[in-house]
């Protein structure tokens, strides 16, 4: 893809980048230090209220720069060590920064991997996960193979977490994001956190309180809780679709979230994303028309992705059954940039991936596919070791004519543990499929 290959822009995340994103999210003046390029010293902190509680990392950073080398004496041969040194005067190189406490990107690493993977001609998978142990399968499966990724809830998923008892899908969808800002702690590629399908009927108490849980986590000074949402109104004529996604993009980039939105249906059926499979053909694919619209409304108000739609499915199906045509992303594209130049070009999303070759795929990625949904595969991933086990573990499993059967193949960990890793492989062929394993901007140097 002309224009766009890998080493055009510094996608590099050293130490002061780091440093620099928690800095933006506690809101600190600096200044530069004379002499010392690039590296910031001297903040004079806002007023900030006694009750706010600031994180580990935050404290840290407040009194490094506050005390200097002094950090540690509280954080013994933290790396941090090595940047507050060349803030103070040290002029010798620092070395990127190897870990830092919270690897769920900031809304600047998130555009940063947006584009890289436009750049680079490569794509992540956004894996929807339910779960604990479906977030740590994806987690695992993103580190295995040195590649950021994305993460993502449904509002099925949301329900399925807050309980039986609520089903509150926003809740269970905060419950969830939450537990990925700790667990990712422990890994050090970047993981980006979106929520799937909202329908525009939904939007209000789906969409809403998540936003309002990242403005209030701003307003703490923390991190966005999301970097992402999608909001679905693609059952809806393309003006009106245009829009509502223009009010919602307005909220989502009050709080530097990108939103997703999707014109033209994608056919099947996935945890209620609209569609069906009796869809008829024409509205399975997006115009050039289409393309120019949703761009030309949207452009002046936040950064979004877009779900093109170019015959995928929703689900599963025997290969030959759907016809996918990725030359009309192309077309797309081109309509776009041409009528508004190369700095146009659309960050598109592929749904209803699942069941399709590598080479269709990849095909996709030259025409600006940047985020590829994986749901349906990484689903029956998890389940075929269950399945085997309770299979096989039968007489164990059970306790059957009187016998008190084995606890050990019985204990929920036991096979869970099984679907993790199951689960976690097939993440990793996501990001082979996709050419991002291996391409970590939160690593290079």
């Amino acid at each position: 893809m002309e224009g766009h290959k890998s080493g055009e822009r510094n996608h590099v995340l050293t130490a002061r980048d780091a440093v620099d994103s928690r800095l933006e999210r506690l809101d600190w003046h600096v200044q530069r230090t004379p002499g010392v390029p690039g590296v910031r010293a001297g903040p004079k902190l806002k007023p900030v209220e006694e009750s706010v509680r600031l994180s580990p990392w935050d404290r840290l950073l407040k009194h490094a720069h506050r005390y200097g080398t002094g950090t540690s004496y509280y954080y013994p041969n933290h790396p941090l060590q090595r940047y507050v040194a060349a803030s103070r005067g040290n002029r010798r190189a620092v070395p990127p920064f190897p870990h830092r406490a919270m690897p769920i990107a900031t809304p600047r690493e998130f555009a940063a991997m947006l584009d890289a993977a436009q750049d680079g001609d490569y794509a992540y998978p956004a894996v929807n996960v339910t779960s604990i142990v479906t977030l740590n399968a994806a987690m695992k499966g993103f580190s295995d193979s040195r590649s950021d990724g994305i993460i993502q809830f449904s509002t099925g998923a949301g329900q399925f977490a807050a309980g039986l008892e609520t089903a509150d899908a926003a809740h269970g969808c905060i419950v969830l994001a939450e537990a990925a800002h700790r667990l990712a702690e422990r890994y050090d590629v970047l993981f980006a956190l979106n929520t799937d399908h909202c329908q525009p009927q939904k939007a209000a108490e789906f969409l809403k309180p998540l936003i309002r849980a990242t403005a209030e986590r701003r307003a703490r000074g923390e991190g966005n809780l999301f970097q992402n949402h999608m909001l679905d109104a693609s059952a809806l004529r393309l003006e009106e679709n245009i829009e509502i996604s223009r009010e919602y993009l307005a909220l989502a980039a009050e709080h530097e979230i990108i939103l997703e939105v999707e014109a033209g249906v994608v056919g099947g059926e996935e945890d209620g994303a609209a569609g069906s499979e009796d869809t008829p053909e024409e509205h399975l694919y997006t115009t050039p028309e289409d393309m120019l619209a949703v761009y030309e409304g949207l452009r002046e108000i936040g950064r979004f992705t877009f779900a093109a739609t170019f015959g995928n499915v929703h689900g599963h199906y025997k290969p030959g059954a759907v016809k996918l045509r990725p030359e009309i992303l192309r077309n797309g594209q081109e309509a776009v940039i041409s009528r508004y130049g190369e700095e146009a070009r659309m960050d598109l999303v592929f749904h209803g991936g699942s069941g399709s070759s590598r080479e269709e795929i990849r095909e996709t990625l030259g025409y600006g596919v940047v985020k590829m949904n994986i749901d349906t595969d990484t689903q029956y991933a998890f389940t075929r070791p269950i399945a085997d086990h309770m299979m096989t573990g039968y007489e164990g499993v059970l306790k059957i004519d009187g016998e008190v059967g084995n606890k050990k193949l019985y204990d929920p960990r036991s096979y869970l543990k099984k679907a993790e890793a199951s689960m976690a492989a097939r993440v990793s062929e996501g990001c082979e499929d996709l050419l991002s394993a291996g391409r970590s901007i939160f690593e290079r140097t």
